[in-house]
């Protein structure tokens, strides 16, 4: 766990940090966001004492860091930048294990340590471990950077715009994965960033400041669905409703018991479905209940089969993908309706877009 008690950073005369008080429950990613010049960098360095505070406490499992010895203290703390600064006159595994051979761990154990981590961020050992900075890619300098300083296992990392510089597809992979690799090592981290996007979606808490102080500290459904004043408002954006999609999976939003016909079904039989039901529009699945098409009310008139009168499905949602790539294909497509299905293209159930509402007005009234 990091408690910041009342830090504070002057500068000359300048108070770049005011009397922050903040709490990251261990295991938790905390994203720190604001303007530019508001105290985010200045904030996070002082954890491992790049920057020294002016006054306050920081704690870290309870120990205060300002007592110690900073050196120490660095090598016991994660620390990754948006330039990444891997060694270039050093292999990549060499680079991953310059922390642990610092604190003297076994060169065996190290060196298979880091082998595993980079199998958990998709890259092959065999491969890249004896490769050296300039033969990556930006996408895997970064996550080797990513690896390296979580070699050492430390209980705590910070991470200054880590993410920045790289391709949005990328980027977007790589936060996956940090995403699945932090969770299992329940590393506590400390995330610096200016994009609100990526903070919903990597974060368990937001703390938003301005001027140095802390505006708002909060996870993001509650952040979003209650900025608390104006400026949190004005920062987090008009379009925030829409930002919430990211929050809410499809399969926590979608009908689990739709209506559902067969290819082979009369129109008849799914004029009484609609007749019975609100549902915009019917999925006709396959035999091994794969859906296989789509029809309307207005395409249930007449006689013949629904195989006859169903559009082909366009597109799908996984039941664990969340409401904006939903909602993204529903648009993209023209479709009242998206089945949702499972890992094996079987229907699990059907969102339309008074589902996608309802959704989000729970978590509005959720405590």
């Amino acid at each position: 766990m990091i408690r910041l008690e009342n830090v504070t950073k002057v500068f000359d005369t300048v108070t770049a940090v005011d009397r922050v008080n903040l709490e990251v429950p261990k295991g938790e990613i905390c994203v720190l966001l604001g303007p530019s010049g508001c105290g985010k960098t200045t904030t996070m360095r002082m954890i491992n004492r790049l920057i020294e505070p002016t006054s306050g406490r920081i704690l870290i499992d309870g120990e205060d860091v300002t007592q110690g010895d900073p050196v120490k203290l660095r090598r016991r703390i994660g620390y990754v930048i948006q330039q990444i600064g891997l060694f270039p006159n050093k292999t990549v595994v060499d680079n991953i294990c310059t922390v642990p051979d610092l604190l003297g761990k076994p060169r065996k154990e190290s060196r298979a340590r880091a082998a595993e981590l980079l199998e958990m961020v998709a890259l092959d050992p065999a491969v890249f471990l004896n490769r050296y900075p300039r033969e990556l890619s930006g996408g895997q300098a970064q996550r080797i950077g990513v690896v390296r300083a979580l070699a050492a296992d430390p209980p705590v990392m910070l991470m200054d715009e880590p993410f920045g510089a790289i391709d949005p597809i990328n980027r977007e992979v790589i936060q996956d994965e940090f995403l699945r690799l932090q969770r299992r090592l329940g590393t506590t981290v400390v995330l610096v960033s200016h994009d609100l996007d990526e903070a919903i979606k990597l974060a368990d808490r937001v703390a938003i400041l301005r001027d140095g102080r802390l505006m708002r500290y909060a996870p993001p459904a509650e952040l979003l669905s209650d900025p608390g004043d104006a400026f949190v408002e004005d920062f987090l954006g008009r379009d925030r409703a829409l930002k919430r999609l990211r929050l809410v999976c499809a399969g926590d939003a979608m009908d689990r018991n739709p209506p559902r016909l067969l290819l082979s079904d009369t129109q008849a039989r799914a004029r009484e479905i609609f007749e019975a039901t609100a549902a915009p529009a019917l999925v006709a699945v396959g035999p091994r209940g794969r859906p296989r098409g789509l029809i309307t009310r207005a395409a249930a008139d007449g006689a013949g089969t629904v195989a006859e009168h169903a559009t082909p499905v366009a597109a799908t949602c996984r039941v664990e993908d969340d409401l904006r790539l939903a909602v993204a294909a529903m648009l993209a497509d023209n479709m009242p309706i998206i089945p949702c299905v499972d890992a094996e293209g079987i229907l699990r159930g059907t969102l339309n877009f008074a589902d996608v509402t309802a959704a989000l007005s729970e978590k509005d009234t959720a405590p």
